[in-house]
């Protein structure tokens, strides 16, 4: 009733109402590597370097920590942080992000 008066509304102030057309979506099962999904290129170094991204945000927000703080503790540049949060870790050696994970976990 609501949706039909405020279509009304509508109507009544000039303005159209947008009919949206139904198209038919299909879905295809993943591999549960969404980087050799995507074809992209060395598909298991960035899987297990999203994990452990995954990780150093979820301590983050866990302890309600600022990324100022945690880039300190981990001995890298907030902005450089905040870019690796982002997904930008492409550049990021595996070896490097556990150290990260590790002095986050030394606090």
């Amino acid at each position: 009733m609501m949706l039909n008066q405020g279509r009304q509304r509508l109507k009544m102030a000039g303005k159209a109402t947008k009919t949206i057309e139904k198209k038919e979506v299909t879905f295809e099962k993943g591999s549960g590597n969404v980087f050799r999904d995507l074809g992209l290129p060395n598909p298991d170094e960035m899987g297990r370097k999203s994990d452990l991204v995954h990780r150093i945000d979820k301590i983050i927000r866990g302890c309600a920590m600022s990324q100022t703080l945690a880039a300190q503790k981990m001995g890298v540049d907030q902005s450089d942080l905040s870019k690796i949060l982002g997904g930008q870790f492409r550049s990021v050696t595996f070896d490097k992000l556990f150290d990260m994970l590790i002095a986050l976990g030394k606090t």
